[in-house]
Parts: C-alpha cells; structure tokens; sequence
C-alpha cells in the first residue's frame, strides 16, 4: 500500500517506487471508479502488454465531437475519436522511465505520461459497459447493468 498523491500521475508515480528497478514486469493501472471492468479485457491488456509493451483499452466515440479552440468550434471525424479507459498496462520497464519525467497538467492518465517520452501507444478494444463513475446518475447506470438478465421464459 503506498499513499496517493495529488494527481494521478503522483499517485502511480508514488506505486511504481515499490517495484524494483531489476523486476521485469508487467504493470496495469487501474481507475477505482471503473468497477464493472471484465475479466477478459484485462487478460487481454496484460497479455498484450507482455507481447507489444503495452495496451491501453479505448472504445470509439459513439456522439460527434467538436473541439474549442480560441473561442472557435471544430468538428472532428468521430472514427477518428477513441475513448480512454482502464486498465492501462505496461512494461515496467516502459512506464517507470515515463515517469521519470517531471509532472506536466497535460498528462491525464498513464498513456499520455508514455507517449511524451516518443513511446507509441497500443489501443485494444474496452468495453462501453466499462463506465467511469464520476457523476451521481453514473451510478444508477452502473446499478442497472449489474442486475442479472432477466430469463428468456417467464
């Protein structure tokens, strides 16, 4: 157990401490708030991880996006537009010289700490039921897609 820090970055960056430089490992980052992950997307990332370095599971954007920039609005093309979640998993060996680098507000989760060290980023499929539970109604959806389906018969 190791206390967290003020950002994500300093809460992972305060987790990787306890392994051991020489350990070559396999490392997945996890969100508290994404509780209804499956087993299998996280087999995958690990396993994937363990073959390519690493794997960070990602959904496509289902609405339009646009992007503010200078007080303008931009479309951009939504097969284009991928959703991050986790886990996120590594190469120890990649991730612990990622976050060697000093904190930068531009790194929101542990692919974006990566790739500003030139690291490419493998995306794998998550899973839309993968939600993050940030706002009250986020629970009542999760609450709903734990409930067991109902039987085919009555």
């Amino acid at each position: 157990m190791v206390s967290g820090g003020e950002t994500r970055f300093h809460s992972v960056k305060n987790g990787l401490n306890l392994i051991p430089t020489e350990m070559d490992t396999i490392v997945a980052v996890h969100d508290a708030v994404r509780p209804l992950t499956d087993a299998q997307i996280i087999d995958h990332s690990y396993s994937y991880a363990t073959e390519y370095g690493n794997a960070v599971t990602a959904v496509k954007s289902r609405d339009s996006v646009r992007q503010v920039k200078n007080n303008t609005t931009a479309s951009l093309i939504r097969d284009e537009i991928y959703l991050i979640q986790t886990p996120q998993t590594f190469q120890s060996a990649q991730l612990k010289k990622a976050y060697e680098q000093p904190y930068n507000a531009k790194f929101t989760d542990d692919a974006s700490v990566v790739e500003e060290i030139g690291t490419a980023i493998n995306l794998i499929e998550g899973s839309y039921r993968n939600i993050k539970i940030t706002f009250p109604e986020d629970i009542a959806i999760a609450e709903l897609l734990l409930l067991p389906s109902l039987p085919e018969k009555i």
